[in-house]
């Protein structure tokens, strides 16, 4: 269910967001840790790598984000690809 949720929301950003340049994409992730003392986020994407970015104040864990991503000129690999920028898309409540 949530790799669904996850899929919907990178298709929905990237429709309302359309890049032209092919080193960059939309990664839907969800916050799983927050770490305020190093300002640190830590988030995980549809099948399952972790992602780390800076910017701890407005984000609480269970939020979805919309992460632009550059693939750092290597579109072989996705592990040497960095976040470029994060929008807030909704949260996710686990029962």
């Amino acid at each position: 269910m949530f790799t669904k949720i996850l899929a919907l929301i990178t298709l929905l950003c990237s429709l309302s967001c359309p890049i032209s340049d092919q080193s960059l994409y939309m990664r839907g992730m969800e916050i799983t840790n927050i770490d305020y003392a190093t300002d640190t986020v830590t988030c995980v994407d549809g099948v399952g790598f972790e992602w780390e970015f800076y910017g701890a104040e407005d984000y609480a864990e269970g939020d979805i984000v919309c992460c632009l991503m550059a693939t750092m000129g290597t579109e072989d690999t996705i592990f040497d690809d960095q976040i470029i920028m994060v929008d807030y898309s909704g949260f996710f409540i686990r029962e």
